[in-house]
């Protein structure tokens, strides 16, 4: 893998582009100034956003809990000591008197995913089959084996009622609850929607710019290759690139003519509306990150890392 500045695209690899301008996600000022806060993150690539964050619990922490929620949750309302369990998605749990190796979920009622559908029973055992039932149209392959890791001793489960539903361990396991915190739950409907797909479920400005044949033509237009630096692999192929913004100039370009030209001039004034919320104008000497992307088959290999210290080097 070698790191090169400008991007030369073509319109075959510009859905890459596309999946980039959206992950804003990990935007952050690389400004040397006063009064910045930096949090930093310990990760050998950039976390998926699809509710099984990979990178393990720091994964979990910066592109989970933000969006996503668990059965139960650490207490963060603590801090002078180390957290306990609370529930979260789940009003109660405790351990069936008769069977220690039963857990008992009963989930809050009236909750909704932000899509607006029920989350109930149905929608927990959505989730665990994604991660621990192979064979089932939901099944994650990608993120199954860090679930699987953080929750080993999870052995099946079992629908009681709409709110209520039984977890079984392979043994009795005092920690269970720390073991399924990590397990987050996304909505059914919203990936049924999507075509069953998790990496169509992981994308953010997707259905801002589609259709695709349109945001190819807005992007291959308005990108400046000029800021951002690209991961690609011996044979030249791109496996990544990070875009950043300066007083004078960013890798996500455009103006409202250019959305018109791809989408008329109906489409592009919502857009662009939407588009000018995440603008942010900069002080000179000032270095922003304007989103980073790594292709799916080069992910966990270090690209995003590598990109991130391309990045800082930059600033």
């Amino acid at each position: 893998m070698r790191l090169s500045t400008g991007i030369g695209f073509r319109a075959s690899i510009l859905a890459l582009g596309l999946a980039m301008a959206s992950a804003t996600g990990l935007a952050a000022s690389m400004a040397h100034a006063q009064g910045v806060l930096r949090v930093a993150m310990t990760a050998g690539d950039v976390p998926t956003t699809t509710g099984a964050p990979t990178q393990g619990l720091e994964g979990v922490r910066f592109a989970g809990y933000p969006a996503f929620e668990p059965l139960v949750m650490w207490d963060l309302r603590v801090t002078d000591q180390p957290p306990g369990i609370i529930p979260w998605l789940a009003e109660s749990y405790s351990i069936d008197p008769t069977d220690t190796n039963k857990w008992i979920f009963k989930l809050r009622k009236d909750v909704k995913f932000h899509d607006g559908s029920p989350f109930n029973a149905d929608a927990v055992v959505f989730n665990l089959e994604r991660f621990f039932k192979e064979g089932v149209p939901q099944y994650d392959s990608a993120s199954a084996p860090s679930a699987r890791a953080r929750a080993a001793v999870l052995a099946s489960w079992e629908k009681i009622d709409d709110y209520t539903i039984a977890i079984f361990t392979k043994a009795p396991t005092t920690f269970f609850p720390e073991a399924v915190s990590g397990i987050l739950m996304a909505s059914p409907a919203q990936w049924k929607k999507l075509g069953g797909s998790w990496q169509a479920f992981g994308a953010k400005l997707g259905r801002v710019m589609r259709p695709e044949d349109r945001a190819i033509a807005f992007f291959e237009a308005n990108l400046d290759g000029g800021f951002a630096l690209s991961a690609l692999a011996p044979d030249g192929t791109l496996l990544g690139l990070a875009g950043f913004k300066t007083a004078s100039g960013s890798l996500t370009g455009g103006s409202l003519r250019g959305l018109a030209h791809a989408y008329g001039w109906v489409g592009a004034l919502w857009r662009g509306v939407f588009l000018s919320l995440l603008e942010r104008d900069l002080a000179p000497g000032v270095l922003l990150m304007d989103g980073i992307c790594v292709a799916q088959e080069a992910r966990g290999q270090g690209v995003g890392s590598a990109l991130l210290d391309a990045i800082l080097a930059e600033a």
